[in-house]
């Protein structure tokens, strides 16, 4: 639900005086059931797909538009397109075959057409009398054999032969028909919109941030969405309407109150001081094979005096792919552990909680401090926990298994959460709560080796201080990358077959194709078949998604050994797998997939001293935005730049994965496109608005739009 509103002059609140709300605040914070025509029952199902409100009917807002704002010749209709006739009935008849079809001849001064049904009653039969004139509303398409046009389920309205027909003066709003949203939701919307035009003149924003970004009026802008004039159209197809401007920005400027509060809430908590001992960082780099480059240092030097501190640290480090985060991480455990605390690092998968424990157990050996892992198949489980809850083990890496409420510590000074868009902020915060003691919180320290944008930086991490990893380890080449058309498919073997005389190893990747597990799976089968038959003698192994855990496990250590020479495989590969001697990739069906997966992909190989190629194998045609993704993979190698690009072609929902995390759950919003007022919702907030109206219009938000924001998020 939106903001519940306060009267313009409401004024700072002073000390614990109640808040006095508008009568419009009480209209749109009342149950829908005030709304005529809405009884128990169809409030019921109403509840049922989250709409409880006034508020909530109000903001349910239109999939996209109809213009049946005027009338259209049959020789002016353009194929593909939605249109209104106004026709005469030439005649009828019924059609047999498999399934019976219902077909009308209509006519008008400049042509005939098609009307065609395939399902209809007897009943309908007499609307369709020669001579009847019909106002159809439709899509036009070519008829049967390329012979004339047709409009398949038109709806349809008889009208009187010298009428004029009524037409709107607005777009008509077509909704969501998703399960729980029953036939009369349009009709219950206009009658709340109706019941609304009452409160018409009140209004809560500050009156100053009306005036100075011209924002409509609440309801105005409510109106303006659900009944658009023509001229609308573009502006709301472009998200640029100030009625959708205005929405917008009362939902980042809640977005953002949350983020800050939850900054605020745990500043104002101790944290567990963890002293950097003299000579910890020249031990530290000792103990490593390799020389830390100076961007990982003075990010290490930033994260080691936050840690000193008896606030909590709440950091986030970004970096492309093979910067060296990992280490940054490892440094900030040891801090931890020689100050005598635990400290967890969360992973999103487990095949990257496994080779960060693969890696960083002989690490903390050598330095003296004992690492365990916890994932939802790991073995000996019972024994872990206890051994996390005595405080007998200091380190661990875990998956989501980490914040399981029969997972304790017993002395949590810090959490790592690596691949942070991967989680939810629940998730992270759930094991936050882990280390909480009393006044203090343990400190937080994430990761993200996708390159966020700096727009999404600021609506999904207000809450961090940012900090990069700017500089890839020496001897890091870029990876070349060529695109060919799937036709070349053969070409791209013989260059597998090239690679592996060479003693190179190679990925080749079938993502998941219109999210369905099957297909994936079975494009792997089908690739490792036909390689088999073009490569005689190859050592090859394949992994997906629905293979156990420990299988994916063994065939990854197996490869990244050197025992297979290629591997098939679908995105599991995407996070954090380091195999060195991987120089070639081939990526089909690369225009399915966002720009920053492909550049995650290709990050996999070039690892060692040996240069890589990445290969993005299409399928043409390609359409605009699929040929924009490519070139840009081409051209650029700069992760920021781009998740920038990403940004811009796909959204934040896309480039997060954020139907998997539930992270910031935008209804009206597009940070792509509202970058503008992410800035300004971030000076008002920062500003010196009255801070507890803005928390009651916040809240009152959040709470309704998305119940389970605030839930466990303040730390009241």
């Amino acid at each position: 639900m939106p903001f519940l509103p306060l009267t313009p002059d409401s004024g700072r609140r002073q000390s614990n005086a109640p808040r006095q709300y508008s009568v419009l605040a009480d209209f749109l914070a009342g149950p829908v059931d005030c709304v005529s025509g809405i009884g128990p029952q169809a409030s019921n199902r109403l509840a049922t797909a989250g709409i409880r409100s006034v508020a909530d009917l109000l903001m349910e807002f239109p999939l996209r538009y109809q213009d049946r704002t005027h009338r259209v010749a049959i020789a002016n209709c353009p194929i593909g397109d939605d249109v209104q006739i106004d026709v005469r009935v030439i005649g009828h008849k019924l059609i047999y075959g498999r399934k019976r079809m219902l077909q009308i001849q209509v006519f008008d001064e400049s042509g005939e057409l098609s009307l065609r049904y395939f399902h209809f009653f007897q009943s309908q039969l007499a609307l369709f009398t020669a001579g009847n004139r019909l106002l159809c509303f439709g899509r036009i398409r070519a008829g049967r054999g390329n012979k004339g046009l047709e409009m398949v389920h038109p709806t349809v309205q008889k009208l009187a032969d010298q009428a004029q027909p009524v037409l709107p003066d607005h777009l008509s709003p077509v909704y969501s028909q998703r399960e729980g949203l029953p036939a009369a939701l349009p009709k219950w919307i206009r009658a709340a919109l109706k019941l609304a035009g009452e409160y018409e003149d009140q209004e809560y924003l500050p009156p100053q941030i009306l005036r100075d970004h011209g924002f409509p009026s609440f309801l105005t802008a409510v109106n303006v969405i659900h009944y658009p004039s023509a001229n609308d159209a573009d502006a709301l197809l472009n998200q640029c309407h100030p009625a959708q401007r205005r929405l917008a920005f009362e939902e980042i400027l809640a977005h953002q109150w949350l983020v800050r509060q939850n900054r605020q809430q745990c500043a104002d908590h101790a944290a567990p001081v963890l002293a950097c001992k003299t000579g910890l960082r020249e031990q530290f780099s000792r103990a490593l094979p390799f020389t830390l480059t100076p961007a990982q240092q003075q990010v290490m030097n930033v994260i080691g005096a936050e840690l000193g501190q008896n606030a909590p640290m709440m950091r986030l480090v970004q970096g492309d792919v093979g910067c060296g985060k990992t280490m940054v991480a490892a440094f900030a455990m040891l801090q931890c552990a020689t100050a005598g605390k635990q400290a967890a690092l969360m992973a999103p998968t487990e095949i990257l909680a496994e080779q960060h424990f693969r890696h960083l157990k002989p690490l903390f050996e050598k330095l003296g401090f004992a690492l365990c892992i916890l994932t939802g198949k790991s073995r000996d489980k019972a024994a872990t926990r206890a051994a996390l809850a005595g405080g007998q083990i200091p380190l661990c890496v875990g998956t989501h298994a980490l914040f399981q409420s029969s997972v304790r510590f017993a002395d949590l000074a810090l959490i790592i959460v690596d691949e942070q868009q991967r989680f939810g902020v629940q998730q992270r915060l759930a094991l936050l709560d882990k280390g909480r003691s009393g006044d203090m919180l343990p400190h937080q320290l994430i990761m993200s080796a996708t390159p966020i944008p700096r727009s999404l930086a600021m609506a999904l991490y207000a809450d961090l201080d940012h900090c990069i990893i700017d500089s890839l380890p020496p001897g890091r080449q870029p990876v070349q990358t060529v695109a060919l058309p799937e036709q070349r498919r053969d070409e791209v073997i013989a260059r597998v077959g090239a690679a592996l005389k060479n003693e190179h190893q190679v990925y080749w990747v079938c993502p998941h194709i219109e999210q369905s597990d099957e297909q994936a799976v079975q494009a792997v089968e089908h690739t490792v078949k036909r390689l088999q038959q073009s490569l005689h003698g190859i050592s090859l192994a394949s992994i997906h998604g629905r293979m156990p855990s420990r299988d994916k496990e063994r065939i990854m250590n197996q490869f990244a050994a050197g025992k297979y020479a290629v591997l098939v495989a679908t995105t599991v590969i995407e996070v954090g797998v380091d195999v060195p001697g991987a120089t070639l990739m081939i990526i089909e069906n690369a225009e399915r997939l966002g720009l920053s997966q492909l550049h995650q992909l290709r990050g996999r190989i070039g690892r060692g001293d040996k240069p890589g190629v990445c290969v993005l194998l299409y399928q043409p045609p390609l359409n605009e935005v699929a040929v924009q993704r490519i070139d840009a993979m081409r051209r650029h190698h700069d992760g920021f730049t781009i998740a920038e690009k990403d940004l811009q072609l796909r959204g934040p929902g896309e480039l997060l994965g954020q139907r998997q995390t539930g992270a910031m759950p935008l209804r009206i919003a597009d940070l792509a496109r509202h970058t503008d007022l992410l800035q300004q919702a971030v000076t008002v907030v920062g500003g010196d608005l009255n801070t507890l109206e803005l928390s009651d219009l916040c809240r009152r938000w959040l709470d309704g739009h998305n119940p389970d924001a605030t839930g466990g998020y303040l730390h009241a």
